[in-house]
């Protein structure tokens, strides 16, 4: 991939002052008769995301999302030296955590107690150097609190834990742990060193003296696989009794993956291959996409040519650093361009509003609500929003994906038309995406917008529909370390729902999910 693979595969947007989010007044009639028949709701969706006008500098988004491909040749990507995975560098995790300020401070997460209770654990990262380390202790909390959860836990060794019961003071006390946990995960630290530490630092500095030991009681491969395998067999127990009900029978069969678990099963697997317990592991056999079957993707082959090629598949069940090291990665190699996930605004304005001539040497900016299609494909495809809507339950990967000519017959179908002879895809119906900002809950409204302090667009006035003249806003993206969740964009991966593009969602970043990945966005 370079500049030209990078332009090629991109759409360029206009500098333009277009409407974030809208009102269900300005909502297209016959979409309205259509809520009305299948009690859609999108008043409630909108309702979340009233409109602000904002003004937007040119930029290129890219024509799809991600692929397993364009992914894969990142992760095997090798330095100069012709030996260095990119990919297993700890400067390239600590630049996604830190210098970017995507970091973590701390999260709290929901709990469910023995008395069957609701409490708040906090998760503390404030001493994670990079995304890796932020990573691995992230299992860790998960496993304690699956363990602490479930029956699985009675009688084990007592940990200090910080709660929160709601409408409580935060106080530490003593809940049921597993001394398998620390063991092992400070063992998992130690494997993946040299992802964490840089060279010549101290492989162990970032290890506690408490860890160190742990770590040093491992003097063989067989003890780790052991204490692999007796937690997973714990956290299995675990999870069957923590999980929604409903993925019990999917999760009992495999199907349903969990990340501790995963990355457990993968560390005995890159143990196994290097038969050395104090080598390290390479991150890349590691984090590659969770539901990869292998680094090199997945197993099997097409029959006869017709299943939809996985290489041109959006890659998926990434975290929002992995989709920020990819896009700091492809910035590098394409000659200095300047490649980042797009904001909320970016992919909002990609996929609702027309293609139109710069707003540069205007004297006035005429401004209609109305023409913003909140269904990507509205405007280009002659069947009606009930076609794909109606489908509930179907999801694209086992329904479409299966037969490769429907899948490309849907990929244009539901795209969005830029232009005269442009399409976007994977907007509708295909998973959500990681855009840039962070999720605040205290500005579900986008009550950012109004503070006095948020910069205004003033360069030409703006009216609507020629009469009222209106307020815009220069949009920035919502980058408050204090906030813990990331806003992924797009549409439900269920064809049943309505998948306007206004939707937003949050979600916890250290975590990848499926149906979610991400596209890039080039500065210009």
């Amino acid at each position: 991939m370079d500049a030209d693979y990078v332009r090629t595969n991109s759409v360029r947007m206009p500098e333009c002052v277009f409407p974030l989010g809208t009102k269900l007044e300005y909502v297209a009639p016959e979409l309205l008769e259509v809520d009305r028949k299948k009690h859609l709701s999108i008043g409630s969706i909108l309702d979340s995301t009233p409109i602000y006008w904002v003004h937007l500098p040119e930029f290129l988004i890219g024509q799809r999302m991600v692929t397993n491909a364009e992914y894969k040749a990142f992760l095997n990507y090798v330095e100069e030296d012709g030996e260095t995975r990119l990919f297993d560098l700890p400067d390239l995790w600590n630049y996604v955590w830190s210098e970017l300020n995507y970091h973590v401070r701390s999260v709290k997460m929901p709990m469910r107690g023995g008395d069957g209770g609701t409490y708040e654990a906090d998760e503390d990262y404030s001493d994670c150097s990079g995304f890796v380390e932020a990573y691995i202790n992230s299992l860790r909390f998960e496993a304690n609190r699956v363990l602490m959860s479930s029956e699985a836990a009675g009688g084990l060794e007592q940990q200090m834990v910080t709660i929160k019961r709601k409408g409580q003071k935060t106080q530490r006390i003593e809940l049921p742990g597993q001394e398998l946990v620390p063991r092992l995960f400070a063992f998992v630290r130690y494997a993946l060193r040299d992802s964490i530490v840089g060279p010549g630092e101290d492989d162990c500095s970032f290890l506690s003296s408490s860890e160190l030991s742990a770590v040093e009681r491992y003097k063989s491969i067989e003890q780790v696989e052991n204490d692999i395998t007796a937690l997973k067999a714990q956290l299995k127990s675990g999870y069957m009794q923590a999980i929604d009900q409903r993925f019990a029978p999917a999760f009992g069969k495999g199907q349903f993956r969990v990340a501790p678990i995963l990355l457990l099963e993968r560390i005995k697997a890159a143990l196994s291959a290097s038969k050395d317990v104090s080598k390290p592991v390479s991150l890349s056999q590691v984090l590659y996409p969770r539901f990869w079957d292998s680094p090199k993707g997945k197993k099997g082959r097409d029959f006869l040519k017709r299943r939809a090629s996985w290489d041109n598949l959006p890659v998926e069940g990434l975290t929002i650093y992995e989709a920020l090291a990819f896009t700091a990665w492809l910035s590098g190699i394409s000659g200095g361009m300047v490649i980042e996930l797009p904001n909320e605004a970016e992919y909002e304005r990609a996929a609702s509003w027309p293609a139109q001539e710069s707003v540069q040497d205007k004297e006035e900016i005429v401004l209609d609500p109305t023409v913003k299609d909140l269904l990507p494909w509205q405007r280009h495809n002659d069947k009606d929003f009930n076609y794909y809507f109606g489908n509930e339950g179907k999801e694209v990967q086992e329904y479409y994906v299966a037969n490769r000519p429907k899948y490309e017959e849907l990929l244009s179908e539901t795209a969005r038309k830029v232009g005269d002879d442009q399409l976007l895809y994977h907007l509708t119906g295909f998973g959500w995406q990681w855009t840039s900002d962070r999720y605040d809950e205290r500005e579900r409204k986008y009550n950012r917008f109004a503070s006095t302090e948020y910069p205004l667009y003033e360069d030409i006035p703006c009216k609507l529909n020629n009469e009222e003249q209106v307020k815009v806003y220069e949009y920035e993206p919502n980058r408050n370390v204090g906030s813990s969740y990331f806003v992924m964009r797009g549409a439900p991966d269920v064809l049943g729902g309505p998948g306007l593009v206004t939707r937003r969602y949050s979600a916890y970043p250290l975590r990848g999910y499926r149906r979610v990945g991400f596209r890039w966005v080039v500065k210009t």
